[in-house]
């Protein structure tokens, strides 16, 4: 019998257009790459892709289309034939959010951190959107509207809990009357539970009447100095391991990287009339992060990026709040990914700050960035392999377009490199007629000739004398000797050269 799963749909995986495969699942797709499957319920094809284990993406319009909702369920089938099959099966009833359910989420409110509305709706999707968030926060006993963040109250039998558990002395550091009665004890509790709903001035004013003594409510040291907020030093270092991998990875790229405290680093990138700099936040496997310091060491720091690196494992529960912060997430694969497109293609900051400002380098943020650079490989794998077949031409010779239209090079492709082979610094064909080229050199001496043109241009270059190092010397010492050794027309009498080497890999 075919297998047939089911598969029940979370937040993550609607944002994101992906599936997090189980094991048995991850069985019926390949390990990588392509594939289309069917949609059993629109009887069309839906093109998947997977680019990292257990992962398969390209199915948010799939989820738009259908409506698809967190729990509803995909039923994945596979046919006799070996065709993977999607059946969406939403819930046929949805269950209404109610008073009950509004009251139970606004009390679960209370004993959470801070948050802004749009908080709140982020972490509960439940909640519909045309429910009247706003109103029924405000109508609630025990949640006050602060600084923009709705701020839960304790009780009173807490507040008189906590006075009681309370050490001697503790009252007078938070500004409490030392002599006063019971009663008035807890009428001090209760002002500094609500210590934000009025001024200091006024607070103090109220305290300073006839017969009381009066006394200062000092402000937090976190108000007073909001970038040391959660920076103290019983907060984690951060692990030295991760930071200097991420600090490696962002000087490969061309950035100057400064470290900062507690697993932080600001990137600087001068790109003459225009500069950037991004606060690097480094996680630790594990770490749960605190957005409110990390904003307020942004503000200090007057960076224009917020990016957070990590593990991909750690990156997905922050989807949600790194959103509403405007921060990237950036994963260590998706790094090395790009480092190791790097070797192909030359990368800084100014092909990175774009993600720096949107999407990063995590899941969809990191296929925008390998498609972006598709096409420049693409186009120098197909320069290359043009190259390459010249090669096997015996110079000067005249050939024409379909000598060398084979494989999987294209028409196009090969008229645009043909047209750069006859512009400087190659000059390497010319054009006879309709059709018609003349390979001009022998292709060895001609890639020789490039190679010195190329050094002597670098060693007219501020500092060229630290940049050229053995390794160049060595390579045109190959050329050269390469040049030599051809019988001067075969290039296999010298080995192939390095640019076909290249070709194969990327094309």
């Amino acid at each position: 019998m075919a297998p047939e799963f089911r598969y029940s749909l979370t937040r993550i995986c609607l944002r994101t257009g992906q599936l997090s495969l189980s094991r048995r699942m991850a069985d019926i797709f390949p390990e990588a790459g392509r594939l289309r499957a069917l949609d059993t319920v629109d009887d069309r094809e839906i093109e998947l892709s997977i680019s990292e284990p257990r992962k398969v993406s390209g199915l948010a319009d799939y989820f738009e289309r259908h409506r698809l909702d967190v729990n509803d369920e995909i039923k994945i089938a596979v046919r006799e034939d070996g065709r993977v099959c999607l059946t969406s099966l939403p819930r046929r009833t949805r269950r209404s959010f109610g008073d009950g359910d509004a009251k139970e989420l606004l009390d679960s409110l209370v004993d959470e951190a801070p948050m802004t509305e749009a908080e709140i709706r982020a972490l509960h999707p439940q909640i519909p959107a045309d429910y009247p968030l706003g109103r029924a926060l405000a109508a609630h006993p025990r949640l006050n509207l602060r600084g923009g963040r709705w701020v839960g109250e304790k009780s009173r039998a807490g507040q008189e809990a906590a006075a009681a558990d309370a050490k001697p002395g503790e009252d007078l550091a938070e500004g409490s009357d030392p002599v006063a009665g019971p009663n008035q004890s807890s009428r001090a509790s209760r002002e500094r539970s609500s210590r934000w709903d009025a001024a200091p001035i006024e607070r103090d004013r109220d305290r300073a009447r006839p017969g009381r003594p009066a006394a200062v409510t000092p402000y937090p040291r976190g108000v007073l100095f909001p970038g040391e907020a959660a920076l103290n030093s019983q907060r984690p270092a951060g692990d030295l391991r991760l930071v200097n991998r991420a600090r490696e990875a962002l000087n490969g790229f061309g950035y100057r990287v400064e470290g900062l405290p507690h697993g932080m680093l600001l990137a600087r990138a001068d790109l003459g009339r225009r500069k950037h700099a991004v606060l690097v936040r480094v996680l630790a496997d594990g770490e749960r992060l605190d957005w409110a310091a990390l904003l307020a060491k942004r503000r200090e720091s007057t960076a224009d990026y917020l990016a957070v690196f990590g593990d991909h494992r750690d990156l997905h529960r922050l989807s949600a709040p790194a959103e509403l912060a405007r921060a990237t997430l950036w994963s260590w694969d998706g790094i090395d990914r790009v480092r190791n497109l790097a070797k192909t293609v030359l990368i800084g900051p100014f092909d990175l700050e774009p993600h720096f400002a949107k999407d990063g380098m995590f899941e969809n943020g990191l296929e925008l960035f390998e498609r972006s650079l598709g096409r420049m490989i693409a186009e120098k794998g197909a320069l290359s392999a043009v190259i390459a077949r010249l090669g096997s031409l015996r110079a000067p010779a005249v050939f024409v377009l379909d000598d060398l239209v084979e494989g999987e090079l294209q028409r196009e492709q090969v008229v645009n490199a043909l047209e750069q082979l006859s512009q400087a610094p190659f000059h390497l064909v010319a054009r006879v007629d309709r059709g018609e080229y003349c390979l001009r050199h022998p292709l060895p001496d001609a890639l020789a000739h490039l190679a010195e043109y190329a050094l002597s241009l670098l060693e007219r270059l501020p500092g060229a004398g630290s940049r050229r190092g053995g390794a160049t010397e060595g390579r045109v010492s190959a050329v050269n000797t390469g040049s030599q050794a051809s019988s001067g027309n075969d290039i296999e009498g010298s080995g192939s050269s390095a640019p076909g080497v290249e070709v194969a890999e990327e094309a």
